[in-house]
């Protein structure tokens, strides 16, 4: 019995969220019969953000998908192992050669910071070998850990948008010959405006708290990848004039490696938000734009504040609804570019100086 009213209320839930939204978008009598069959008798009819606001909340968009999560922390932790185990041990067994790893390194210094084969001293050297592999795993997995919780937090953001998308507000009147149409034309926009903000209050504040620590995570990675492609084409003058560093750029490479797929991904989904909000905003302005162009200037029933208030307040919706960084900047499409872009670079000169 339970079930069965638990599965009852959720059926009156889409039926009053799926009814009242599609109703408020058409027409107002079909929007006030959905709303006395689904609300009730209660003597007052809901305006359209109220009905967006238990509509959003019921269709689960400020849920994180755990399916992304863990799909994201399998993918980071296998990245992160190969490249640490590749760069200590697995690049010596793909080469099929020591003769590179012997060059630099004594034989005899080895057997002394090794200790002989079964010797506590082996036992020790291997065991923080390991421990210092580990304690870079677990440093560089936090790091992503920190990308992953803003790539779904956009994720979420993207989704809000869809949301709107899919259900707006009941567009602005197309024909406005009274001033009191353009306080329904304000109206309307003050409504979107509302809606939209509802939507992304969760992804927003969640971006505020982590947009500090991306920025920090954004700068080190252009740091590691420039340092990787320095040290590379030091490299290759110590090779020709003698002379150089003398420290191998895969370590800052590495680094940069294990960084770069998530970070990228988390850029790429914030572009991907900041660009829905801008499709949202230019649909705002052609319908703020088709009342303006309808109404009567300088007519007797013409409402000249009203007619700027509305033009302007167009102008600066959902202005602060994008993603920005702690400066102000909007993220936009440059700076993962930037990131594949010097990647790329410092993957093909250290493979040239190779």
């Amino acid at each position: 019995g339970l079930a069965d009213s638990e599965a009852n209320g959720r059926e009156d839930d889409d039926t009053f969220s799926v009814a009242t939204l599609q109703a408020f978008r058409w027409n107002t009598g079909s929007a006030d019969a959905a709303l006395r069959g689904t609300v009730g008798t209660s003597g007052s009819t809901p305006c359209f953000y109220d009905i967006f606001q238990r509509s959003f909340l019921q269709s689960g968009q400020l849920h994180i998908r755990h399916g992304e999560v863990i799909s994201w922390n399998i993918t980071n932790i296998l990245i992160i192992a190969f490249v640490l185990l590749w760069l200590q041990q697995l690049r010596w067994f793909m080469a099929g050669s020591y003769e590179i790893f012997f060059e630099v390194r004594n034989p005899v210094q080895l057997f002394e910071a090794y200790g002989s084969p079964g010797s506590g001293q082996r036992v020790l050297a291997v065991f923080f070998e390991i421990l210092f592999l580990w304690f870079c795993g677990e440093r560089l997995y936090s790091i992503t850990s920190i990308l992953r919780v803003a790539a779904c937090t956009l994720r979420q953001r993207v989704r809000a948008l869809n949301f709107m998308h899919a259900h707006p507000p009941p567009p602005l009147p197309k024909s406005v010959d009274r001033p009191r149409d353009l306080k329904d034309a304000i109206d309307r926009l003050e409504e979107t405006v509302q809606c939209t903000e509802f939507a992304l209050e969760m992804s927003t504040v969640r971006w505020l708290v982590l947009r500090g620590p991306v920025e920090l995570v954004f700068f080190c990675t252009i740091k590691a990848l420039l340092i990787a492609l320095l040290l590379a084409v030091s490299d290759y003058f110590q090779d020709s004039f003698q002379t150089g560093v003398g420290v191998d750029p895969l370590v800052p490479f590495c680094v940069g490696t294990c960084v770069v797929y998530p970070l990228v991904g988390a850029l790429m989904v914030g572009a991907a938000a900041n660009k829905e909000v801008g499709r949202l905003r230019q649909k705002v302005l052609v319908a703020t734009d088709q009342v303006l162009s309808s109404t009567p200037v300088g007519g007797e029933h013409s409402d000249e504040v009203q007619y700027v208030q509305l033009r302007t307040r167009a102008a600066e919706a959902l202005s602060n609804c994008t993603v920005v960084w702690p400066h102000g900047r909007e993220l936009g499409l440059l700076e993962p570019i930037l990131v594949l872009l010097l990647y790329v670079l410092a993957m093909a000169v250290i493979m040239m100086t190779r």
